[in-house]
């Protein structure tokens, strides 16, 4: 790579950077009292210092709530998982330059993390649709 075009190069992710970021002073942030009143109170409660701002104390809930938040988190974990061996991927394949080893490599990485996404999302879609099942079948109430 000769050094104009690296120049040009950090030139235009500089400018794609300050593009990015910049855009985000064009938000302001105004008080409004058009907001719904729950909200207007979970704000208010959050400028008084109350802790719970709030929010049902996680505490109080039941066992179903807690088994319930326990598999959102590992899902969400198991998604940046996903999204770091796809980015980890995607560098191994662009700085392969053309050793078709490297780029073997990270088709199959890519290929292992997509298939062990569509594992995941299989049976989250089955575990949702027994667990409605049975709350339908049972007539179970909260």
């Amino acid at each position: 790579m000769t050094k104009q075009r690296f120049k040009i190069q950090l030139i235009v992710c500089f400018i794609i950077l300050f593009s990015f970021f910049n855009s985000f002073f064009l938000v302001f942030a105004q008080a409004t009292n058009d907001l719904p009143t729950d909200i207007m109170f979970r704000l208010r409660n959050v400028a008084t210092g109350d802790p719970g701002a709030g929010f049902k104390e996680v505490a109080t809930g039941d066992l179903t709530e807690t088994i319930g938040n326990i598999i959102k988190i590992v899902l969400t974990f198991l998604g940046i998982v996903f999204l770091i061996l796809v980015i980890y991927g995607g560098y191994i394949w662009m700085t392969a330059h053309g050793n078709e080893e490297r780029v073997t490599k990270a088709k199959d990485l890519i290929t292992e993390a997509l298939i062990g996404l569509v594992i995941i999302l299989g049976a989250y879609i089955i575990t949702y649709f027994v667990v409605n099942a049975l709350i339908t079948q049972t007539g179970y109430q909260e």
